[in-house]
């Protein structure tokens, strides 16, 4: 089910999207590889790298949202997670962000995306 909206190498870091049924094995080995580079969950609208799973996803969105205010939520990043929460279910999804400046860690997002159900660009 890949869905991609494509990329831009120019972005300081790139947000990608996967489906905990889908490359089971391949999702958990980078959720467990973010975990030992020590890349905690998303915070805020910082462009740090980060991983959040499950409810942690949606409790993102709503950290995020308290942070730019509700009119950010259609828009960007919000409104790109909230759509995808809806279409894979809290219990199913991951969120990864990744510095290309090596913010908060650094992991290489070619392992990502080939198994990511969605990506954009994120300033």
């Amino acid at each position: 089910m890949k869905t991609r909206a494509g990329f831009v190498s120019n972005s300081s870091s790139s947000c990608f999207i996967l489906d905990l049924r889908e490359n089971t094995i391949q999702v958990q080995d980078l959720i467990d590889g973010f975990s030992l580079a020590g890349i905690d969950r998303p915070r805020g609208a910082d462009r740090c790298s980060a991983i959040a799973v499950g409810e942690d996803v949606s409790k993102y969105l709503i950290e995020h949202r308290l942070y730019l205010g509700d009119e950010w939520i259609g828009l960007g990043i919000a409104g790109w997670l909230e759509s995808w929460i809806k279409k894979l279910g809290e219990e199913n999804i991951v969120f990864i962000r990744i510095s290309d400046e090596g913010m908060g860690g650094y992991y290489p997002a070619g392992n990502v995306r080939a198994i990511a159900v969605d990506e954009i660009e994120y300033h």
